[in-house]
């Protein structure tokens, strides 16, 4: 289990795992398979209810894990009371595989190109620690910026984009990249 410190960011957020259909499927499938020992069924797919505004139907592909005790240390980690925090040592924590996941969960492209990570679920002072973790671990430059009302994202900046890729790269699937 020294694996499981790599991407424990992404472990403590299983129970279910889901990820839309087809743009994450190859994701879902590389998650299926580092938790396949604790799998109950193999991955299916979820037909959602037609979109109100665009009347589109999403899909997504999702599968369920066993629940461990042995895991509620890296549950406790990451929550305290039923909230996501950032533990105070995700410095030690976060790894360049731990990264990769992270940007293929929560991440995304800005319309100017910059790769956005979506914190939402974190107080700012969280966000900031984050940021700050992503400068001294990594040297990746990043800026923050309030989406809503308390609601904190961080843009890495196109500029950085061949040294983040260099860090990721060996962890990230293809398509994702």
């Amino acid at each position: 289990m020294v694996f499981l410190n790599e991407v424990v960011l992404i472990i403590i957020r299983s129970y279910k795992n889901e990820q839309s259909y087809p743009e994450k499927e190859d994701y879902l499938f590389s998650l299926f398979e580092l938790y396949k020992p604790m799998v109950l069924n193999y991955p299916k797919m979820i037909r959602r209810k037609p979109d109100i505004r665009t009347g589109k139907v999403y899909k997504s592909i999702a599968f369920k894990t066993s629940v461990f005790e042995c895991l509620n240390e890296y549950h406790n980690l990451f929550f305290i009371n039923k909230k996501k925090i950032v533990p105070k040592n995700i410095q030690e924590l976060l790894t360049a595989r731990g990264l990769a996941y992270w940007i293929m969960d929560d991440g995304g492209k800005s319309k100017h190109n910059q790769m956005v990570l979506h914190t939402r679920a974190f107080i700012k002072e969280d966000v900031i620690l984050l940021r700050n973790t992503l400068k001294i671990k990594f040297n990746l430059n990043s800026r923050l910026e309030e989406k809503m009302k308390n609601q904190w994202v961080i843009f890495i900046p196109i500029r950085q984009e061949v040294p983040l890729k260099n860090i990721v790269r060996p962890y990230m699937i293809e398509n994702m990249l």
